[in-house]
């Protein structure tokens, strides 16, 4: 015979059970709904994506013979050893929003069913499904209009419309966050960075100095804060802007980067270096010092490149010259810094009107030269002319 203690549990779980309905709107069911939503599917799927993306992110390839991108997202080859767990992550939130959502009278009542969505987005992203995170991130920013999850979500649609060179639509998109009073502070360093991506992918380099400017001031994770100091140190340089270049690749130098960052942090600010400038004797000595240093035996090539540069700048073209040959020499598989220095020697002799020796310099630039490097194409072009340019002087 069934006890009346077991008669009243069963009774108890049964009265949990639909007190606990998604289509009864009370502090029962909202408690633990939202309750499950957050802790159950969403946080162990936001564990995995942030283990996920910190792979991706490390496995991002830096290349510093350009202005790096702004969000370390890898390729689309390495992406895909992530693939299988944005999977999960789909997977668990979506068992989440189907099991826990209470959209009761047109209103959801779940408040963490927005934020299932938009790690659902995230997880599309990085799975470079970049149309259905199109359609993810475009349904939560129309369906959740009073939450933060939107502006999120809006920002997230703009990096995959970025991705895809939508570039119109981001636009649009920017503009209305921008005048956007309500946008939440939190998110204003992420919104700056965003920005700072457009601008750097159309080319507005005035611009994307603004934001940069700002990303640095509202970001918080010191990696990122380093980062984007270094990317406006890059933004600064190739606009010419060298004094202002210098002070923020010594900055990024003081915030102590990772090896690498740091070192070309120092070739490229002593490629900014002014002249006149009390700390142009240190930034030599410090290059020399580099030379000696057996760690740096594999960037020889670099640090002569740097040298180079002091000496342009000076100016003191023969020991250019003689650096920027000790820089190919050294050369061990750097193919576009053996590039640069070539290109450097071919303005140099194109200056000079010794055009059959620019032409040979900017013959073996080609050779070395990568086709994704961001001014290749002027590169060919000036090759192609000076290749005419000697056939006509010849004939």
């Amino acid at each position: 015979m069934i006890s009346k203690k077991i008669i009243a549990v069963t009774f108890v779980v049964a009265l949990l059970a639909a007190g606990c309905s998604v289509k009864k709107n009370n502090i029962i069911s909202r408690n633990y709904h939202n309750t499950t939503a957050r802790y159950n599917g969403f946080y162990h799927g936001k564990l995995k994506m942030k283990d996920a993306v910190d792979k991706l992110a490390e496995q991002h390839e830096d290349k510093y013979d350009r202005i790096l991108s702004v969000f370390r997202y890898a390729d689309k080859q390495k992406a895909k050893s992530i693939y299988p767990d944005m999977d999960e992550v789909i997977k668990k939130v979506s068992l989440v929003i189907q099991r826990h959502s209470m959209n009761i009278g047109g209103k959801e009542r779940c408040r963490w069913i927005d934020d299932n969505w938009l790690l659902m987005g995230k997880a599309h992203f990085f799975k470079h499904d970049f149309f259905s995170a199109i359609e993810t991130f475009e349904y939560v920013a129309a369906t959740y209009p009073d939450e933060t999850s939107k502006y999120e979500a809006l920002l997230w649609l703009t990096q995959t419309n970025i991705t895809l060179t939508k570039f119109a639509s981001c636009e649009f998109t920017l503009d209305y966050l921008r005048s956007e009073p309500k946008f939440p502070k939190k998110l204003r360093g992420d919104m700056e960075a965003v920005l700072s991506d457009f601008y750097l992918q159309t080319r507005q380099y005035t611009q994307a100095i603004e934001h940069l400017e700002k990303a640095v001031v509202f970001t918080k994770k010191r990696d990122t804060k380093i980062r984007y100091m270094f990317i406006l140190a890059q933004v600064y340089q190739h606009e010419n802007q060298y004094k202002k270049a210098f002070q923020h690749y010594t900055n990024c130098i003081h915030m102590n980067p990772p090896y690498e960052m740091g070192f070309n942090a120092r070739i490229n600010r002593a490629r900014c270096f002014d002249s006149e400038n009390k700390d142009s004797k240190e930034v030599k000595k410090e290059l020399v010092k580099m030379l000696k240093d057996e760690k740096n035996k594999d960037y020889l090539d670099q640090i002569y490149y740097a040298l180079a540069g002091l000496a342009i700048k000076e100016p003191d073209t023969a020991k250019a010259i003689e650096h920027l040959h000790l820089s190919i020499e050294s050369s061990k598989g750097n193919g576009n810094q053996k590039a640069m220095s070539y290109l450097d020697l071919g303005k140099i002799f194109f200056a000079r009107r010794d055009y059959k020796a620019a032409r040979n310099y900017y013959d073996s630039t080609m050779i070395s030269l990568s086709n994704d490097y961001y001014e290749y194409d002027l590169v060919l072009n000036r090759r192609n002319s000076l290749t005419k340019l000697m056939k006509n002087l010849n004939t």
